[in-house]
């Protein structure tokens, strides 16, 4: 859990070797479930991300992410999604290699209108480009901060 003054993070990583669609969508229950646990005493919001071998460019992937977050009632705050362990690695490379200079400009702000927008588009919602899209804008002195 990462806190921040208006918002919590809740990451759920799973390196197990390509796990079931069964077994994805019981992490995403449980990423849910802690979220909850939490929500009664935070009351802020929380944004769950679920690190996994697959990946919501899988349809079926896609679809169970919809499925659980139907249930989730918009007075919960509590938001989801999940990219795969190559792209939250792709993501690490791309910061690494190319933002390490600006990573400190990014605010607890940015960082939360990301998390919206990301959350917004639901399951098409994928953190990993969100995120280097809004470090590009963050570099580049021409474009505003898009995140």
């Amino acid at each position: 859990m990462i806190h921040f003054e208006k918002f919590m993070i809740l990451l759920e990583v799973s390196a197990k070797f390509q796990p079931s669609l069964t077994h994805f969508e019981s992490q995403l229950d449980s990423a849910v479930n802690h979220a909850r646990s939490i929500h009664e005493e935070y009351k802020r919001p929380i944004f769950c991300l679920l690190i996994n071998e697959r990946s919501l460019e899988e349809s079926m992937v896609s679809k169970a992410l919809k499925d659980i977050l139907d249930k989730i009632k918009p007075s919960e705050r509590i938001f989801l999604t999940a990219t795969s362990i190559q792209e939250f690695s792709e993501l690490g490379h791309i910061m690494s290699d190319n933002y390490e200079d600006v990573l400190s400009d990014i605010t607890s702000a940015d960082l939360y209108r990301l998390l919206k927008t990301t959350m917004a588009n639901g399951v098409k919602g994928r953190f990993h480009v969100e995120f280097a899209a809004a470090l590009k804008a963050v570099k580049s002195p021409t474009m505003p901060l898009g995140i």
